[in-house]
Formats: structure tokens, sequence, C-alpha cells
């Protein structure tokens, strides 16, 4: 399965009306593909919350919910979930605040107090949309010191950017301070705004820009536990991960003539060589089968390519590719492939 599919898969999770308990619960349980972090405490002085995109809309005060339930002041543990696979790498999958320890039982839209907002079918407003590739946490309070605080930034840094030249940093320095995964920069932060005992806990959102919804959760008293944000369902992630493996399960890369990457011609033969060991190599060498010596012999002519990517489109490869170093087959007159026992075509 490749990243289009998954992503509108996931475009209709996130379009569910009520989320399932038992899916949300998921996303937060250990597991070899999923993980949950604590990434910040937050402060809320009011028990008023307001969540939305840091980057693009927060500090314009446009499309950042603020809800009308509100909780008992206090702060409270932010949680993040996060899947790790081979077919979308590290993403956060859900994120929420908690205000006890027991798990939801049922899901209620959270819903915003800005009567001018776009609703969705059934008249609720009860998510955000996102530009700049992240989420945050912060108290309303929080929301109003963080407006004046990007604006004087913006008025004393001119030629730079607040992702770039403020935000990365931080990232970089937390995910150094944490070291949840080698692979991982981190991508969240518990931010406390300057001169203020306010913060913010702000996080990349899933896979990215789109628009995401916000439910109160409750526990079997019917309390209100949390406040959860889907992103990504992980159950996607997995069976496409599974997928995957299905396919493949060594080093992703391959070696390809440009009949097959850029031309679209079907694998003809196909080599396994010794790996190289400056690219995470397979081995394999696939060729439309009609390449010459002078052909081969330009290195413009050749390309590094996923090896899920050949299979895609030349499934008939599959079965052979967990075959030894040294061998070659050839694709016969019925379009099967055969073992070439003599090397017959070498390059």
């Amino acid at each position: 399965m490749d990243l289009k599919k998954i992503l509108k898969q996931n475009y209709r999770y996130l379009n569910m009306h009520l989320p399932d308990p038992y899916v949300i619960r998921g996303q937060f349980v250990e597991s070899d593909t999923r993980s949950c972090i604590t990434a910040g405490i937050l402060n809320l002085p009011s028990g008023r919350i307001v969540v939305g995109d840091p980057l693009a809309y927060l500090y314009h005060k446009d499309f950042c919910p603020s809800f009308i339930k509100t909780v008992k002041s206090g702060e409270y543990p932010v949680e993040l979930a996060y899947t790790e696979s081979s077919v979308a790498g590290i993403r956060i999958s859900a994120a929420r605040i908690k205000f006890n320890s027991k798990p939801a039982v049922k899901y209620e839209p959270a819903l915003a107090d800005f009567p001018n907002l776009p609703k969705d079918s059934d008249g609720f407003f009860d998510g955000f949309p996102v530009y700049g590739g992240m989420m945050a946490f912060i108290s309303a309070e929080g929301a109003e010191k963080y407006v004046s605080f990007v604006r004087k930034w913006r008025e004393e840094n001119k030629n730079k950017k607040l992702y770039d030249d403020y935000f990365v940093p931080i990232f970089m320095k937390n995910a150094g301070e944490l070291a949840y995964d080698e692979d991982w920069d981190g991508d969240f932060a518990d931010w406390t705004i300057p001169d203020t005992d306010l913060n913010m806990v702000l996080a990349v959102s899933g896979f990215g820009n789109g628009f995401y919804r916000s439910f109160w959760g409750r526990d079997r008293d019917g309390e209100i536990c949390e406040l959860t944000v889907p992103l990504i369902n992980s159950d996607i992630i997995d069976n496409a991960e599974s997928e995957h493996l299905k396919i493949w399960d060594g080093a992703e890369y391959c070696i390809v003539t440009n009949r097959i990457a850029a031309d679209g011609c079907k694998v003809g033969y196909m080599y396994r060589d010794i790996p190289s060991d400056t690219f995470n190599d397979s081995g394999w060498r696939f060729y439309e089968g009609t390449e010459n010596g002078a052909y081969m012999g330009n290195f413009n002519n050749i390309s590094i390519m996923s090896i899920y990517k050949v299979a895609e489109k030349n499934p008939e490869i599959i079965p052979f590719l967990h075959m030894d170093i040294d061998t070659a087959l050839y694709r016969n007159e019925n379009g099967e492939f055969e073992k070439d026992i003599n090397l017959l075509n070498s390059w």
C-alpha cells in the first residue's frame, strides 16, 4: 500500500462523527509499532483550553477553537501517541490532555464558542485547520500571551522565520534530551512563553496539513477524563506495514535502468548482486532486457529506486525477491520468470 492510499483511508478516519473509544485507546497502547509519551504538563489557570495551528493561525486568532466546556483549573499531562513503520516513518497519531487516569468510554464533540466559524454537516465546529504542519494545546490566557509574543518577535526579527529560526532549535534540543528514538527529531515541545508561567505543548500534526477534530472523552462515571485530537489511525499504518512486508522485508533500494524508472517499461531481467555499502541496497538490479553495453555504460541511464515501487508495477518479481546473491532471472516468451542458469545476460 502506498502513502496515497494510506492518506485516503486516514481522511475517512478523521471525518468520523464520533470516534470509537476502543480505536482511540489502541493508539496509546505500547506495541512493536506504537508508543506513548508525556510531552509536557499544560498549565490551565482558568480551565479554558484553546487548540490550533501555532504557526499559521494561533497568533492571528483564526480558526483556533476556544472550547465552550471548561475543566477545573490546574496542570495536566499532555500525552502523544506515535507510530513507527517503514511505509510512513515516525508519525504522531493522537494527542490528548488527561484530566484523570481513567479511560474514556465515550466521546463527544468538543464544541467551540466561535459562532462565525464554519460548521460541519451536523452544525458543529469541533475542529481546526492546520497549514503549518503542527498543532498545539494552550490555555486561553496563554493564547493571548502567545499573540503578543509572536508580534514582538516578528518586529525584532524581520528577516527570520518563526518556525525555522525559533522553534526548530527548541525541537532539536528537546529531541536530544529525550532521545526516544535516534531516528526521530522529536517534533514536539513543552514550551513556556517568555516572561510568563504559561506554556504551550505543540507537536507535528499526523500527516501534516489538513483538518483535525477535537473530542471530550468521558469515563464510566460520566466525568470528562480527556480532550483528544485523533491524527492518524495506527491500524491503517500497521495494515500497510503488513502488506509491505509481504512484498519485501530487506533493504529498501535497488538499481534499475531508466527504461524502467523513466520510460515505465516492465522488468524483463533481474539479477541479485552483492549489495553496495553506499546506500540501503537490496542487491537487486532490474533491466527491461534490451539494454546494450553502450546504454549501460552511460551512468545517466541508471537510477536508484525503491524496490517497493518496482514491485508495485511488476508484481511478478515478488516471489523471487528472497533469492540468493548471484541469482538471475529472465522473463520468458510466456511472460513468466525463470532462472538464467548460465547468466547469459551479464551487465
